[in-house]
């Protein structure tokens, strides 16, 4: 069987860093930032099982699904999954309207 490649864009790396090192230094402990890691992994493990049974998204054929507070945002691509989004839901949902967007 071959394995399907996750890839994280700039976009979503550069907000999983910055959801991750805001939690960690407001709860001055890593192990909330950890236990979204291992939530993210596992679904990522999900999504790469099969991508398409999660919920359609309005934006340039992505899918999402929701971790807690956190969305994840990933299309199908030839390369694999690739992950657009990674959104903390307590933000302020325009902001992440332009970035889907583009």
């Amino acid at each position: 069987m071959v394995a399907i490649k996750v890839i994280w864009s700039e976009t979503a790396a550069k907000q999983r860093r910055g959801i991750f090192e805001y939690w960690n230094q407001r709860n001055q402990s890593t192990s909330y930032s950890e236990r979204i890691r291992i939530l993210v992994l596992k679904r990522i493990e999900l999504i790469k099982k099969n991508p398409t049974s999660f919920l359609s998204s309005e934006y340039n054929d992505m899918y999402v699904t929701v971790i807690e507070h956190f969305c994840l945002y990933f299309k199908v691509v030839k390369e694999g999954i690739l992950v657009t989004a990674f959104w903390d839901t307590r933000q302020d949902p325009d902001k992440l309207l332009e970035i889907l967007k583009k």
